[in-house]
This record gives structure tokens, sequence and C-alpha cells, in this order.
């Protein structure tokens, strides 16, 4: 149907129609029909139009269906319109169905300024309003278009979805832009199943030179297989701002999935955060990223995460960056369990950062758990030009040099434990370092603890060093204290222990100065002593290389004797010991003041030695003072065959070659042999000696000794006094002289010793033995000598003998016996009756009568001929006991009819004889039957019997009942029973063992049955095993 109209008001025409239309051959057939509505109208310039357009069509051939439908709507005005297409379509053959549908719908929009007078009202609105854009030209677009589809074949189920939404507008100075895209898919086969959506999102801006986006970009996916299950998910958002002077984005970016195969379960996410600025003359950036893993094994699981943040700003003549990151692990596996956390923060501002990290980790295993800390603090600044301007207006000259400092704190602490020991541990170092042009300076603390426990041994360790040190061009400083601390114990000893050093050195262009103080402190205990000691050194040394000036216009030798070494010390040891049989008390104390030069050496030296000593049988006390000087030139050193002749000095030694290498001292004018008292020397030694003794057995001893020396020429004294009564003075010396002072004549010595002889003007002597003497008068009032004493006959007395004692007609012998006797005790005692007392008798033969012997112990074999009588034997030769078994009804069985526990392990083997405690085995049997003859009938059963020692089999047997019945004709049936048991017989019990015996029966042949009850009984006897019979 259609109509159409022309007048002064324009041109209008209305059209509808409908074709329906069908086609068959010989291979298809096919069914359409097209739908059309039009509507129009013209106005002048302008035309308006509307139109609706249907098309359906059914196809169907030899190997293929297909169903169709397509419409369209659709509406111009001018040069704006709007249009709705769907197309349906649905397709049938071998290769499988599809089916499908379309959908899109677009409008677009274009107006012009002055175009009618609605947009000129629209246009002075806009300037009513002040909007300039109103007045511009516009054109805006928007789409939707959706695209649905399904397919199926022999392999695969599909279903897929697209959709995309778009708008645009555009005017004079800007134009935007919107738009939505979705993919949806879903996937089915034999072997897999999937599930995808993609997104995708975007908004755009551009005025000119401005330029701002925004997108969201999203996928999420969903996959299923015999080997595998996946899901999946990524977003991603994006804003973006351009302009001329500057650009700014802003990123967050995330993906998570989840995934599962044969061997392994995995789950993971990672999210990024961005933001950027860029100018012209900066930039900055600022990211966060985090990372989290989850996955899991037949062998492992593991949990595990990461995060960074980092910020950073750039401008043209700087530069500055702040870095957090940490991670974070946990691990699980058949042989250990970790736990892990690592953080790290960095800042940087120029040449100049900061920076702290941090360590965690605890791990488990099997065999040990340790547990970890670590952290560390650095700062590092370097001063460059600002300081340059700030020192110049300060007028500080240091101030303009490049600088650089820095400071450190590292920190470690663990703990471990395992099958072997336990361990705790913590290091500490602090650091700081500070570097100019003209010097380097360093400060430095480090602190050690351990503490530490084993199965043998428990340790405490401490160690602290604190270290300063500067450097410069020419001067170096440095000063350091260290000590360690240690203490250690175990089932032998214990020790505790001190080390402490204190160095101070100084290092210059004209002098090396020095000074330390150490120290060792020990005490100490094991199992038989005990000790504690300590040693010590002050030492302070300093060199000086002399004028350098004169040196260098001298000779090499003259510029060497300006060269002087100073060194002043104070050792000092001491030590307590103690044990079990001593004590021991000791000291050594050393003062040395040394001066060495290019051509001279001196040496002032003290030394007490003090000792004290204790033990059961004695006590000492012992003291050497030495005081000594030395002054020697620089001597040489001449090996040759003839006496030097030239460039000697006084004290140089020469060894004379051809006379076996004897050794002389230049003494300044000639060579002299070092073995004449003669030989020039400047050494000199003054030494004391003070020592007291006590002993138990020889009584008590005190001594002194003072010894001077000068070169090879020796004089000493020596004082000693016993607790026995003597004492003794000796003398060390070529002459000795004793004066009165009191005397006139106070020179004259009153006793001297000169050349080997004494000499004594006059003397008083009430008693002395003389070898040979040689005398011109002897005056004496009686004089006896002796050889040997003997006498026919002794009475009454007592005769000891140290280990031995006879008295009145007894003798003890040996002594630290049981027996006592003269205060004191013996093995051995022979009485006055004639009766002895020992504990030390050995004999090899003899007779022994009418004695009581306890606590005997016969080693080798023993034959008795009489009688044997004991009170008791221990491993009996024979045990009996009744026993009987436990009542069962009859059945198939097993039954247990029989328990026998064996007590009081011995060390041989036993024989254990078991009668009948084995049940009953039984049958019956029937005979019937018609006729004139007998009839007969039989059965049988058989059961095993089973012996278990503690649960296990040591002996089977078997045991049969036979039933046997006859029946006569005229009798009846006939019904016999009959019921069996059986002996066990013997078993062997082991050594050392007291077991469990079961007896078990069960029927393993035939219809009958197994009982038991306390009918069966008997005596079971356990014996000891090496009899016979015969």
């Amino acid at each position: 149907a259609t109509q159409q109209e022309v007048d002064a008001q324009g041109e209008r025409l209305a059209n509808a129609q409908s074709k329906l239309t069908v086609h068959t051959d010989e291979l298809s057939s096919q069914a359409q029909r097209l739908d059309g509505l039009t509507a129009q109208v013209k106005q002048g310039d302008e035309t308006l139009q509307a139109s609706i357009t249907d098309l359906a069509r059914v196809t169907a051939e030899s190997d293929r269906v297909t169903a169709q439908r397509v419409s369209g709507l659709e509406v111009r005005a001018d040069d704006s319109e709007a249009k709705i297409q769907a197309l349906e379509e649905i397709i049938e053959d071998d290769g499988g169905i599809t089916a499908g549908r379309f959908d899109s719908i677009t409008a677009e929009l274009d107006l012009q300024r002055g175009q009618d007078d609605d947009n000129a009202s629209a246009t002075i609105e806009g300037a009513l309003s002040g909007d300039e854009r109103d007045r511009e030209s516009r054109k805006a677009f928007g789409s939707i278009r959706t695209e649905q589809k399904v397919i199926l074949t022999e392999q695969q189920a599909q279903a897929q979805r697209i959709t995309d939404m778009s708008v645009k507008f555009e005017a004079k100075d800007a134009t935007t832009q919107a738009r939505i895209s979705s993919v949806e898919k879903v996937t089915s086969d034999a072997d897999s199943a999937l599930s995808q959506r993609i997104d995708n999102m975007t908004a755009d801006y551009k005025d000119g030179d401005a330029k701002t986006n925004a997108s969201i970009k999203a996928l999420e996916q969903s996959s299923a297989s015999a080997d595998e299950a996946l899901s999946l998910r990524q977003d991603q958002l994006v804003a973006k701002l351009s302009t001329t002077t500057a650009e700014l984005a802003a990123n967050i970016t995330q993906e998570e999935s989840a995934r599962v195969t044969a061997d392994e379960a995995i789950s993971k996410r990672v999210t990024e955060v961005v933001a950027q600025f860029s100018g012209e003359l900066e930039e900055s950036n600022a990211r966060i990223a985090a990372e989290e893993l989850a996955r899991t094994t037949q062998d492992e699981a593991l949990a595990q995460q990461i995060r960074t943040v980092d910020a950073e700003f750039k401008a043209a003549d700087t530069a500055l960056t702040a870095s957090l990151s940490e991670s974070s692990k946990a691990l699980a596996d058949a042989d250990k369990a970790l736990g892990e956390r690592i953080s790290t923060i960095d800042v940087k501002v120029g040449e100049n950062t900061a920076s702290i990290t941090e360590l965690q980790r605890v791990v488990i295993s099997n065999e040990e758990s340790l547990s970890q800390r670590q952290d560390k603090m650095e700062s590092e600044f370097d001063v460059g030009a600002i300081s340059q301007v700030e020192g110049a207006l300060a007028g500080d000259e240091r101030d303009r040099e490049n600088r650089k400092a820095r400071g450190v704190i590292l920190q470690q602490q663990s703990t471990l434990a395992n099958l072997q020991e336990a361990q705790a541990r913590t290091v500490e170092q602090l650091t700081a370092e500070f570097g100019a042009a003209n010097a380097d300076l360093k400060a430095q603390i480090t602190n050690e603890q351990l503490v530490r426990s084993t199965a043998d041994e428990a340790l405490s360790q401490r160690i602290s060093v604190v270290d300063a040190e500067f450097k410069a061009a020419d001067k170096a400083t440095n000063a350091a204290v260290a000590d360690e601390v240690r203490a250690r114990s175990d089932a032998d000893s214990a020790l505790a222990e001190r080390l402490s050093t204190m160095d101070a050195e100084l290092k210059g262009v004209d002098q090396d100065l020095s000074a330390s103080i150490d120290e060792v402190s020990r005490v100490s205990t094991a199992a038989s002593k005990s000790i504690a000691e300590q040693l010590s050194q002050v030492k302070a040394t300093a060199e000086s290389a002399g004028n350098a000036a004169a040196g260098a216009q001298a000779s090499a030798d003259d510029a060497k004797q300006g060269v002087t070494q100073n060194t002043a010390a104070i050792n000092s040891e001491t030590k307590a010991r103690a044990d079990a049989d001593s004590v021991l008390a000791s000291q050594v104390q050393q003062v040395t003041a040394d001066y060495k030069s290019a051509d001279s050496q001196l040496q002032g030296q003290i030394t007490t030695e003090s000792k004290a000593r204790a033990d059961a049988d004695s006590a000492i006390g012992d003291q050497i003072n030495t005081v000594s000087a030395v002054a020697n030139g620089k001597n040489k050193t001449w090996r040759q065959s003839t006496a030097p002749s030239a460039g000697m000095g006084t004290g140089d030694l020469w060894f004379d070659s051809s006379n076996n290498n004897r050794p002389y001292r230049y003494s300044g004018t000639a060579w002299v042999a070092t073995d004449d008292p003669r030989v020039a020397s400047t050494a000199a030694t003054v030494q004391t000696h003070s020592q007291a003794i006590s002993d138990l057995m020889n009584g008590a001893q005190a001594m002194w000794t003072a010894k001077a020396s000068a070169g090879q020429i020796t004089a000493g004294i020596g004082i000693i006094a016993k607790s026995d009564g003597t004492s003794q003075i000796a003398l060390s010396a070529s002459q000795v002289f004793v004066f009165n002072p009191n005397s006139p004549n106070k020179t004259a010595p009153l006793f001297a010793i000169d050349s080997g002889q004494v000499v004594i003007a006059e003397a008083i002597i009430r008693k002395a033995t003389i070898q040979i003497l040689k005398s011109e008068k002897i005056t004496a009032d009686y004089v006896k000598a002796g050889v040997s004493l003997s006498a026919p006959f002794i009475s009454g007395a007592v005769i000891d003998m140290g280990n031995s004692y006879m008295s009145g007609g007894a003798a003890g012998f040996g002594k630290g016996g049981p027996y006592g006797g003269w205060s004191w005790t013996w093995h051995t005692i022979i009485y006055a009756d004639g009766s002895i007392h020992t504990n030390r008798l050995n004999a090899d033969g003899g007779n022994i009568k009418n004695m009581t012997v306890r606590n005997c112990t016969i080693e080798q074999d023993c034959v008795v001929k009489g009688t044997v009588y004991a009170d008791r034997i221990v491993g009996d030769v024979y045990v009996a006991r009744d026993y009987a078994c436990i009542t069962h009804s009859k059945q198939v069985g097993p039954i247990i009819v029989c328990t026998i526990k064996v007590n009081q392990p011995v060390g041989f083997a036993r024989t254990l004889t078991i009668p009948a405690l084995a049940g009953l085995v039984g049958c019956s049997v029937t005979a019937s039957g018609g006729g004139s003859a007998p009839i007969s009938n039989s059965n049988t059963t058989t059961m095993q019997v089973t012996v278990l020692m503690d649960g296990v089999v040591v002996k089977t047997l078997t045991a049969t009942a036979s039933a046997y019945a006859t029946s006569n004709p005229s009798s009846g049936p006939v019904t016999n029973v009959s019921e069996v048991g059986t002996i066990i017989g013997d078993i062997t019990i082991p050594a050392n063992r007291e077991p469990s015996i079961t007896i078990r029966i069960q029927r393993i042949r035939g219809d009958g049955w197994v009982r038991s009850d306390p009918s069966q009984h008997g005596r079971v006897v356990m014996f000891k095993q090496g009899g016979s019979l015969s």
C-alpha cells in the first residue's frame, strides 16, 4: 500500500509492503517473507524519513538447514540519523549447529550554527548566558553493537557475545569520546572448558593542546581440563592528562590467577599503582607494587608476598628518590619449614643516601631449628657546591672543601637448636666515617655475643672492639679497645676467661708513638685441679727519626745515628692452682726500660718472681728479685783466624776460627777471652731469692739468697734455716772479711777467707769433728770411738721396721688393714696366743677342716664327695604346677584353651613339659536304613593344636576323632559320638626369657567340632636342661 501527497506544505510519502516467496527443487526448499514500512516528509531543503524493514527466510537442503531473520529501523533528518539493525540466524549441517544474533543501534547528530530558527534561538540564549561554545557547530555520535553466537560441533560447544558501546561529541573547541566494549566467550570440548570475558572502557577529552584520557581494561578467564584448572583476572585502570607544559599519568594494574594441575596448586596476585608527572623542568614518579603467591605441591607448600613503594623527583639540578620494599615468604616441605621476611628502605637526595635493611628468617627441619635476624642502617652525606657558598660567607676555608660522612649500624641475631647443640648469637657493629680533603676519620664499635650448649659442654662468649682512627697526609693516629669474655662448662671442667687489649698509636713524619695494655684473666676447674691465672703487659714505645735535614747532608751511617727507639714495659703473670694433692700460687713481675740509638743501647730491668706451694707433705714459699742494668754500644761480630786490628769498638765479639771458634771480647784496648773474668762488660745485675719450705716428713726450711753480678764477676750470699734445728749461711766470693766496727783497728779482720784459706785470729770451739787433725796440742776429758754394735742377748726390746712391728710376743705386718694394734692398723696380726687375723690369705695347697665359709665364690669345678645341704638354689632345677583348660562350647574355632606364664628369667635354657591341655576334637555319625542287611557308617574330624610363645608359633600338632555306627533294620537308627584329646609334650624355654605360652585349637577337616572344659587338666613341669635317661 502506497500513498503520496504533494502541496504547498511539501511532499509526504507513506509506503507499506509485504512479500511472501516459496521455492522447492529436487535438492532444497525455501520460504521467505519480506516486510517494509516507509514514511517521508520533504519541506524545502529539509527531508525527514523513517523506515522499518523485516526479512525472514528458512531454507532446507540435503545437508543443511538454515533459519534467518533480518530487521532494520532507520530515521533520518538531513545530517542526523538513527538506525537499529538486527540479524538472527540458525544453521544446522553435518558439522554442527550455529545460532547467532547481531544487533546494532547507531545515532548521529550534526548541528550547524544558524541552520534554523531553533538553532538561532539557541544561539541567542547562549549569548545571553555568556557561553560561547553553545554558538558553535556541534557533532554527536552514539552506537551500540551486540553480537551473540552459539556453535555446537561434534568436538566442541561454544557460546560468544560481543558488545560495543560508543559515544562521541565534537564541538568547536573540544572533542570528547567514550566507549565500552565487552567480549564474553564460553567453550567446552572433550578435553577442556573455558569461560572468558574481556571488558574495555575508555573516555577521552581533547581541547586544543590539552588532552585527557581514562581507560579501564579487564580480563576474566576460567578454564578446566583433565590436567589443569585455571582462573585468571586482569584489571588495568589508566588516567592521563597532557598539556603544553606538563604530562600526568596514573595507572592501576592488577592480575589475579588461581591454577591447579596434577602436580601443584598456585594462587597469585600482582598489583601495581603508578602516578607520574612530567614537566618542563621537573619530573616525579610514585609507584606501589605488590605480588602475592601461594603454591602447594606434593613436596612443598609456599606462600610469598613482595611489596614495593617508590617515589622519585627529578629537577634540573637535583634528584630525590625514596624506596620501600618488603618481601615475606613461608615455605614448608617434607624436610623443613621456613619463614622469611626482608624489608628495605632507601632514600637518596643527590649523592646523599640513607637506607635501612631488615632480614628475619626462621627455619625448622627434622634435624634443627634456626632463627635469624639482621638489621642494617646506613647514612651517607656528600657536601658539594652548597657548602662552598656557605663556607665563603662564613670565611671558613675548611667549609669550601668537599666532605663525605657515612654512618652504619649493623645488627645480627640468630638462634639455633639441633640434635647436637643449642646456640644463640648476636653481632652489633656501629661505624662512623668522615672524609675531608685533608684527613679521613673512622670510628667503629663491634660487639659479638654467643651462648651455646651441647651434650658435652656449655659456652658463653662476648667480644667487644672499640676503634677510632685518624689519617692525614703527614700523620695517622689509631686507638682501639678490645675485650673478650668467655665462660665454658662441661662434665669434667669449667673455664672462665677474659682477654682485654688497649692500643693507642701515633705515626708522624719524624716520630712513631705507641702505647698498649694487654690483660688475660683465666680461671678453670677440672676433675682433679683448679687454676686461676692472670697475665698483663703495659707497654709504651717511642721511635724518633732525628734531624732529617742533617741526615740528608751526611752519609748514610750518620743519618742513622739520629734514629732512637725507646721502650718501657711492665709484664705481670699471676697463677694459682689447686688439686687433690697440692696447691700452688706464683707471681712474676718484670719492669723493663730500653733505650736504643744508632750507636748505643741501654736497658734497665727489675724482675720479681714469687711462688708458694703446699701439698700433703710439705709447703714452700719462694721469691726471687733481680735488678739489672746493661749499657752496650752497637757491637760488631768478627769470625776469622786472626785478631781484627782496625774498626773495633768496645764490646765487639771475635770468634777465632783457627782455635775451635774460641770467643774473645774487645775491652777497648785488647782482645780478651770471654772465659777470663777480666772481660769488660757494662752489665750489672743484683738478684735476691727468698724461699720457705715446710715438709711433714722433713720439717720446715727457709732460705734467702742475694747475688750481685758485674760482667763475669759474681758475688752472693745464702741463708738457710730448717725446722730440724739446722741452719746454713753460704757465701760465694773470692774474698770474705768480717770486721768489728767497735775495734780500734777497724780494718783488721776478725775472720777472713782469701784464696781458699780461712784465717781466724782467735777461736773458741766447744765440739768439733775433724777427719784429719793436724794439731800441735790436743786437750780432751774423754775420747770415744766405735764402728759397730753387737750383743749376745737383747731382752725387753721393741723392734720397729716401718711396715712391721714386734712387741710383747705379738707381731703386725702390712699397715693399713682392718685389724688394730699399737696405734696402727694391720692387714695381718699374729697375737701372743697364737691366733692369726688376716685379710690377705693366699694358699696354693693344703687341707681345711672344720671351717665356716661366708660369701664364697668357687671360680672353678668343685667335687663334693659328701652330702650337700642347701636351703635354696637360685635357678631351680625343677618346678611343677597344675593347669586346667578354659570352658568353650562346641565350635569350629580357633579358641584359646589354656595360657601358661613362665616367671623369673635365668641364664640357661629350660624344658617345659605340657600334658593333655589341648581340649577335645569330636564328631558324630548315624547309621539307618531299610532292608534286611546291617548298615554301617563312619565320620572323622581333625583339629590343629598350635603352641605360641609370646605370640610366635613354636609347635603345631594334630589330633583326629573317628566315629563309627552300625544299624540293623530291626533296631532302627544308631548314632555314635567320639571325642579325643592329645598330649602337647616338650617345648624349650630359651635362656633369659619369661614368656607367656598360649595353646590354641581349631577344626581343620571334617564337620565335627572342637571344645574345652576344666576336665582337661594336668601338671605342667619345667626343669633345667642337661640331664638324660637310659
